[in-house]
């Protein structure tokens, strides 16, 4: 039979395995987002080169604004789902090795040198950027169409939700930042979190 001991590291190597597979899930995430980035600026590149519409800079702009919709989805994948979960496991990891001395202290020391931001706000600014990017490239050819009597109102508009987009997805990562901070203060002084209506429970943020 196993000692207490023996299924205490195997609990806790199962949630160093859970990690890394959620870690994996959020770079296949970014790899994404990176080679969506690229592929919009070619895909802008072939229509001004062969320009095989009528309206090039309308077509360049839908490209754009494509471009920067599924990056968002991506962020709500990576920081929404998959972080959430690798956080629920290294919190739960967290648990253990403060409860049981003789386990290493990865994830203490992970939580003494993350600095001021958090993983997930870092995250937020590197899709929210991108963001703003197309949304600023779209502006530019939206006011280029010559079809619209006045396209700098459109082009306005889009840059402004473009750029709240952004802050938005910011200062969600910020939120649920100072979720975080709560529940590991919950468990280094023994107390059960606050339970958080968005999730449904108590859950990590």
């Amino acid at each position: 039979m196993e000692t207490e001991r023996e299924l205490t590291w195997k609990d806790a190597a199962e949630l160093f395995a859970a990690e890394r597979h959620f870690n994996q899930m959020q770079n296949h995430c970014r790899t994404l987002a990176s080679t969506w980035l690229l592929a919009a600026f070619a895909g802008i590149g072939f229509l001004y080169k062969e320009q095989p519409f009528f309206d090039t800079p309308l077509a360049a702009a839908l490209v754009a604004l494509a471009a920067a919709a599924g990056i968002f989805l991506l962020w709500i994948l990576d920081v929404k789902v998959w972080h959430r979960l690798l956080l629920a496991n290294s919190l739960a990891g967290y648990r253990i090795e403060r409860e049981n001395e003789w386990l290493p202290k990865v994830r203490l020391y992970i939580s003494q040198t993350k600095g001021l931001f958090p993983v997930r706000v870092h995250l937020s600014f590197f899709y929210s950027l991108a963001i703003v990017m197309l949304t600023l490239i779209a502006t530019g050819f939206i006011t280029q169409i010559e079809t619209l009597d006045r396209p700098w109102p459109f082009g306005v508009l889009c840059l402004s939700i473009g750029s709240l987009v952004a802050g938005a997805m910011v200062r969600a990562a910020s939120l649920s930042a100072k979720r975080d901070y709560d529940i590991m203060n919950a468990i280094n002084t023994g107390s059960s979190p606050k339970p958080n209506d968005d999730n449904g429970g108590g859950g990590a943020a």
